[in-house]
């Protein structure tokens, strides 16, 4: 899922509009923000103004990974690539996890190019 600052918004790489449901993705737009959850496990707030809130469900420790690291308590090992590698800096990790399909311009297509993180759910906010 794609979702651009105007609040438009692609999931795999086609045009949708809010309030969407798929599979166990949910999202929507609310007047000042957009709000993304996976199940009641993972809620995702990002405000127009650009401040991002992420809660986690306690049980997904060291099952999940991204930019915001594993939830595991240990920051140690936090910088790691998709592939799992570690990374040098919070620079690297951003561009490891830096989606694919933002490189299109994501205010005038209609489809983005498809990409995957093979068995991750990936949500993207061009912002």
């Amino acid at each position: 899922m794609t979702i651009s600052k105007s609040k438009k918004v692609w999931v795999n790489g086609r045009s949708d509009v809010f309030p969407i449901t798929f599979g166990r993705l949910s999202a929507s737009a609310k007047a000042n923000s957009i709000l993304v959850q996976i199940d009641v496990d993972v809620k995702i707030e990002l405000s127009d103004a650009g401040n991002l809130s992420l809660h986690v469900f306690a049980g997904l420790s060291e099952s999940v990974c991204g930019a915001c690291g594993n939830f595991n308590d240990d920051a140690s090992d936090d910088l790691s690539s998709p592939a799992g590698k570690p990374v040098a800096n919070i620079e690297q990790l951003i561009e490891a996890w830096k989606a694919q399909d933002l490189s299109c311009n994501a205010e005038n297509d209609k489809t983005m190019p498809e990409f995957a993180f093979p068995g991750h759910t990936v949500i993207s906010f061009d912002y």
